[in-house]
C-alpha cells in the first residue's frame, strides 16, 4: 500500500463527515467491511457523528472500544464554519464586516459535552475561529478542571485570529 511507502501507519476519521449535515454512510460501510475481512492494514480510530450518540450509548460502546486495527474514537462535532468562507465564528470582523456564524449554539454543545461525560465518550469538536474555540472551551464542563492537568492539549488554528499552543 501506498502509504506504508510513506510511512503511514494510522489514521483518525470521520469517514466522510466533512460538512455539518453529511451522514457518511458509504464510508462507514467500507470501513467496516474492510475491517470484517481482516483487510484493515492501518490502525484506524473512528470518530462517529455526534447525531449517531444515543446509538453508541445504547450499545455501550464507549470511546476505546474496538480492536488494534479499529477503534472507536468518540463523538465528532461542529461549532462554526470555515475560514474560506468566512463563517468560521471570529472575535475580529472579516474584510467584508462579518464575524463568522456558530453552526451549533453553547446551549447545544453543553448539551452534548454533558451526554458526552454520561456515556463515556471522548468528544471532538470542530471549532475554527478564536471566538467558536472560546465558547467550545467554555461549553465544555471538563475544559478548565483538574481532568486536564495530565493531558497535553494542543490547538493550533491557522488563518483565523488565534493561534494557541499550550
Amino acid at each position: 500500500m501506498r502509504y506504508h511507502e510513506l510511512g503511514v501507519t494510522s489514521i483518525q476519521t470521520v469517514a466522510g463527515l466533512t460538512r455539518v449535515r453529511d451522514h457518511g454512510y458509504v464510508q462507514q460501510e467500507a470501513l467496516f467491511a474492510h475491517w470484517r475481512e481482516d483487510e484493515l492494514n492501518l490502525w484506524t480510530t473512528f470518530y462517529t457523528p455526534q447525531w449517531q450518540a444515543e446509538s453508541l450509548s445504547d450499545l455501550e460502546i464507549a470511546s476505546g472500544f474496538g480492536d488494534e486495527w479499529l477503534r472507536v474514537g468518540g463523538l465528532k462535532t461542529f461549532s462554526d464554519g470555515s475560514v474560506g468562507s468566512r463563517t468560521a465564528k471570529t472575535h475580529r470582523a472579516y474584510d467584508d464586516g462579518g464575524h463568522g456564524e456558530m453552526v451549533n449554539d453553547r446551549e447545544q454543545l453543553r448539551e452534548w459535552f454533558a451526554y458526552a461525560a454520561r456515556t463515556n465518550q471522548q468528544i471532538a469538536t470542530h471549532a475554527i475561529g478564536g471566538e467558536a474555540i472560546d465558547i467550545v472551551l467554555d461549553s465544555d464542563p471538563y475544559a478548565h478542571s483538574a481532568v486536564l492537568d495530565d493531558i497535553d492539549v494542543e490547538l493550533t488554528v491557522l488563518g483565523a485570529d488565534v493561534v494557541y499552543q499550550g
